[in-house]
């Protein structure tokens, strides 16, 4: 609809006649009024899930010529609409909504003053000739007269800045009631929901509105709130047909029992405002039973075109209840819903009622089905036909008797298919994506097999899909030549009943002049007032699509354009706007539409090859307006165009508002005069020191044969040679080729380059192709051979080894060590550059083996792709070492011989052949003694040596015995003591002389020390005769010795000659003791 004109004067009641009022009608305090021309951009109609409370402002304004009614006061006004008790507004929401949704509101308390007679407001109702509606300037009037006593922001509970809900109630009866008479005749206004051009008071915005009469009953009063909530009429509205006749409030179902007592909102409205969720038959074929809907929230959902579609049908048990007392009949209604369909058209409804018995007036007691076997299926009238009138292999048989239960059976479609394919189009030598997708959109889990032909021939195995799920097949694909292509796919599927398993898709190749997916969001600068946006809401590809709206709408009185960046098109032989889209508008008032200038200043309409589907005066005329039917294609030719700039442009009026227009993937594309096209980028292995030829694939992508200069460009140190002039008619594909030639040492890594066509007829076009070496790893390593070495056991010696790197990529090397039981010392891990070397040590300990063994170590260097090995010789050398070990047999006595063991020890790794040499004290012997003994490795002999102590009367003492062992430059030595230990360590001896009788004789006694040291002598004697010694203890030192005497006396009476005995005894300390006797002769 047009917009309205600036207010009119209005008249305010008098002071006197405004009574006490409630808080919710308290004025704001003046100063918080937002200008008069602020502007919202928030939606009136958006679809919403309506939970929770609602709070209604009733403004009551009466006629100069029709005053209200004495009857229809305040009370009676909410008693009607907002009573906790039947008939009320509120109880027919609340019985809907299953107690979800609570409405409440406020009556201002008088009737307010119209400034003009009601014929004045109905002649043009909407529209008068001033392009403004009567029956808004009464909302504007209403809205005015309420502001002394009104607070409206008190009115907006959500927070959204606008007046959440308003109802205007005139005076008189209304048109739709009237029936022509009455003073107003046919000029009387007609129940509506409708909007003005936003005005602001207390800082809210003021747009929708419904208008009711004063007489109007409580269904009409619901239907238009309902309008309020979102909900679309459901009648037809171009009046050709009945719509859903009485089967519910938003059509003529409002005025059973006179409207008193309208019909329930039908299935599609109570899912539409959020109150029910429906119910779908996941458990498959088989029996499933519904409980009547007026007092329970069961809906069974039964989806047409997938779970996600947005066609389908709704079934519902209707009873004569509660709000549905005064339908026509009751039993179990099938609703066949197409949320892209609209209610004039016949043929394709949003809303549909399958009538039970086809007679196309949904007015009747056998509308509902019940007590039927046959049913609901693809064969019965009306049939279970999709609105492409294809089988949807749905089916409703077996309906028992209706009741407050019903029972039924679903015949269900097993389906898979394959619901869509990309890309829609290609550019030659430009890698894309070859998809299909396969969605299960039958009752039952499925899998197949994807047979793909046409680019590629691959056959696929599709997964088990559950109901409803979708499986995607891809696959990078890259065109080599101008021209159109095509992907068929086919599904092998058994149980399979639609007829959609295959399909042939094409596409062509083309030159892309722009492209936007908006997943980056809006690239293009949009006006500040513009509700141009990137939105997540829908997508045709990806996850973002351009979108005029904003929250979950549009708004009134848009007018919001987006500007393209100009294309300059006079070298394109032609050129094409195309996108996907989907709109959902109010047909006839509000769409899109795309425009273009070629002088930046003037307009005019471009024209989709089709033609625009729909009208929208506030764009003008033709425009996408209306239904989509879901994600559409549009194409707009620019050939001949120069230079255009192009702008999408969507105007809406202040009626009802939707979803809006959604645009993605926009693609400015065509064909060239001159162009070429070329891989974006080639990637070639290479290495170094090598030679390397390649074919670079280019397309004359113009319609006119043309020469191109080629340039190659390399990294530095590289040689490489390509054609710099050729030529290759429009169309045809070309190779150019290249040679390169790779330096000795070249490390490895990625090195770029670039090959440049250009045209030489149109310079401005060329191709770039970013050359993409990859110079591959060379992994070589070697060590520089050792010498062989010698050495002892126990000794370290040290390699030094060299490593080389003749690769091109640093390595890291783990060194291993091969050896026997023997001790080695070595890195364990280098790191080692490019063309390097590198020094480290290995240090062996030489282990106890034989002296000439050769020892062998393997040095293992291992990297990861390649290893060297390096032989470590080593000859262990004879160590000398010898060792003996002297036992003596202890002491010897004069003369005597005794044998002594000498143990000889070889400790070195080799056979010895020894010296052996022994020294002895003087007057000692030695004999019987091998002077070179041989000893082997590791092990030893027993020598047995025999020596002779001195004879006579020797000291007694000790003497060193000395040894050497000599083998090589190595001796070992050993020494012990030797002791000479005589037999009567003390000597004793006497002589004796002669006495007369009583007499004195003497007898001396020698005492001598053989021993070895100082010792003291205890002396005794014994005898014949009575005797004495001068000394009984005496001390000597060694090798001396003392004389005692003893006196002996003869007795009396002695015969001359006789001989007296005795004897004297030395003892030491050591009880070592020695004894000698003589005689006294007489």
């Amino acid at each position: 609809m047009l917009l309205a004109l600036p207010l009119l004067v209005l008249l305010l009641p008098q002071a006197a006649a405004v009574p006490s009022i409630p808080y919710d009608l308290a004025p704001q305090p003046l100063g918080h009024a937002p200008p008069q021309d602020q502007q919202t951009e928030q939606p009136q109609l958006a679809q919403r899930d309506w939970i929770g409370d609602a709070h209604l402002l009733v403004l009551l304004i009466q006629f100069p010529d029709y005053p209200a009614d004495s009857e229809h006061d305040i009370a009676y006004y909410e008693e009607l609409l907002f009573a906790r008790e039947a008939g009320s507004m509120w109880d027919f929401f609340d019985e809907n909504s299953y107690g979800q949704f609570n409405i409440s509101g406020t009556v201002v308390p008088q009737w307010l003053n119209a400034s003009e007679n009601m014929s004045y407001y109905g002649e043009y109702e909407f529209q008068n000739s001033e392009a403004q509606g009567n029956a808004q300037t009464l909302v504007r009037e209403a809205v005015a007269l309420a502001q002394p006593f009104v607070n409206f922001s008190h009115f907006d509970r959500d927070g959204d800045g606008n007046l959440d809900h308003l109802i205007i109630v005139h005076s008189g009866p209304t048109d739709e009631s009237n029936g022509g008479g009455g003073p107003a005749g046919d000029d009387a206004i007609w129940s509506h929901r409708w909007s003005i051009s936003a005005e602001y008071r207390n800082g809210t915005r003021i747009s929708g509105y419904a208008m009711q009469g004063e007489g109007t009953p409580m269904g009409v009063f619901g239907h238009e709130f309902a309008h309020d909530l979102g909900l679309p009429d459901l009648y037809d509205t171009d009046y050709s047909s009945s719509g859903i006749g009485h089967w519910g409030m938003m059509s003529g179902g409002s005025w059973l029992n006179g409207g008193d007592t309208p019909a329930q909102l039908c299935a599609w409205s109570k899912i539409f405002l959020g109150w029910v969720e429906p119910a779908l038959p996941f458990a498959g074929e088989g029996e499933y039973n519904l409980s009547r809907v007026e007092d329970n929230a069961s809906i069974m959902k039964i989806p047409i075109d997938g779970l996600g579609g947005r066609e389908y049908f709704l079934l519902e048990n209707r009873q004569n209840v509660g709000y549905d007392t005064y339908l026509p009949g009751h039993g179990l209604l099938i609703w066949h819903i197409d949320e892209d369909g609209s209610q004039s058209n016949d043929a394709h409804r949003k809303v549909h009622l399958e009538e039970a018995d086809n007679n196309n007036n949904p007015k009747q007691s056998s509308d509902p089905w019940a007590n039927t076997t046959s049913g609901f299926t693809n064969v019965s009238s009306p049939s279970s036909h999709n609105y492409d009138g294809a089988e949807t292999h749905i089916g409703v048989t077996n309906i028992s008797v209706s009741g407050d239960w019903m029972t039924f059976e679903l015949q269900l479609p097993s389906d898979l298919a394959i619901v869509r394919a990309s890309p829609g189009w290609v550019e030659v030598h430009q890698p894309t994506l070859l998809t299909l997708t396969v969605e299960n959109t039958g009752f039952e889990s499925l899998n197949a097999t994807l047979l793909i032909s046409g680019v590629v021939e691959r056959t696929v195995a599709v997964p088990w899909l559950l109901p409803g799920a979708a499986w995607e097949w891809s696959e990078a694909w890259t065109p080599g030549a101008w021209g159109n292509y095509t992907l068929e796919a086919e599904l092998v599927v058994e149980d399979d009943e639609p007829s959609n398993n295959a399909l042939t898709h094409t596409f062509a190749t083309t030159v892309v002049i722009m492209f936007e997916d908006f997943e980056s969001g809006l690239a293009w600068p949009v006006a500040n007032d513009s509700l141009w946006n990137a939105t997540s809401g829908r997508s045709y590809s990806g996850e973002r699509a351009l979108w005029c709206g904003v929250g979950t709408g549009y708004v009134d009185d848009m007018d919001d354009t987006l500007l393209l960046p100009p294309f300059a098109l006079g070298g394109f032989d032609s050129a094409w706007l195309d996108f996907s889209h989907w709109f959902n508008t109010e047909a006839n008032y509000d769409g899109g539409v795309v425009e273009y200038t070629t002088d930046g200043e003037n307009w005019s309409l471009l024209t989709p090859e089709g033609g625009y589907p729909g009208s929208a005066s506030a764009a003008g005329g033709s425009a996408f307006a209306g239904g989509s039917g879901g994600w559409v294609g549009a194409s707009f030719n620019l050939t001949g165009f120069e230079n255009v700039t192009l702008r999408l442009r969507f105007a809406t009026d202040f009626g009802s508002v939707a979803e809006g227009w959604f645009v993605d993937d926009l693609l400015v594309h065509g064909r060239p005069h001159y162009g070429v096209a070329a891989p974006p980028a080639l990637e070639f292995m290479v290495y170094p020191e090598s030679e390397q030829n390649a074919s670079v694939p280019f397309t004359n992508t113009g319609v006119f044969e043309d020469n191109y200069n080629v340039t190659l460009t390399l990294p530095m140190g590289w040689n490489g040679s390509v054609p710099t002039n050729v030529s290759v008619a429009g169309g045809e594909t070309g190779a150019l080729l290249l040679e390169l030639w790779l330096p000795q040492q070249v490390l490895a890594g990625n090195y770029s380059g670039w090959l440049n066509i250009t045209s030489q007829t149109d310079p401005g076009s060329s191709a770039a192709v970013a050359l993409h070496f990859v110079v591959g790893e060379v992994h070589l390593l070697a060590v520089t051979p050792l010498a062989p070495v010698s050495g002892l056991p126990g000794t370290n010696i040290t390699f030094t080894l060299t490593l080389h790197n003749d690769g091109n990529v640093p390595e890291s090397v783990a060194v291993g060590i091969t050896a026997g039981a023997w001790a080695v010392a070595a890195p364990a891990n280098l790191t080692i550059g490019p063309y390097a070397t590198l020094e480290f040590n290995v240090t062996v300990t030489v282990p106890e083996v034989l002296a000439g063994s050769l020892l062998l170590t393997t040095v293992n260097l291992a990297a990861e792709e390649t290893n060297a090995n390096a032989l470590l010789r080593l000859t262990v050398e004879q160590r000398e070492q010898p060792g003996i070990e002297l036992a003596l047999p202890g002491e010897f006595r004069p003369a005597e011989t005794r044998n002594t063991t000498l143990t000889l020890y070889n400790y070195g790794n080799g056979p010895a052949s020894m010296e052996l040499a022994l020294a002895a004290p003087a007057n000692w012997t030695i004999g019987g003694w091998d002077a070179t003994p041989t000893v082997a490795a590791w092990s030893n002999i027993t020598v047995t040596v025999q020596l002779t102590a001195p004879a006579g009367d020797v000291v007694a003492g000790s003497g060193a015995l000395y040894v050497l062992l000599q083998h090589g430059s190595e001796a070992a030595f050993a020494n012990d003591t030797l002791l000479l230990n005589q037999t009567h360590r003390l000597r004793v001896l006497v002589a004796g002389d002669s006495a007369l009788p009583e007499q004195n004789g003497t007898a001396t006694a020698t005492i001598r020390n053989r021993g070895d040291g100082l010792v003291r002598i205890v002396l005794t004697a014994s005898g014949d005769w009575e005797h004495e010694l001068s000394q009984t203890v005496l001390w000597l030192a060694a090798g001396t010795e003392q004389d005692v005497t003893l006196r002996v006396a003869v007795p009396a009476r002695t015969l001359a000659g006789t001989l007296g005995g005795f004897a004297v005894n030395a003892t030491d300390d050591d009880g070592a003791t020695n004894e000698a006797a003589g005689t006294v002769e007489a």
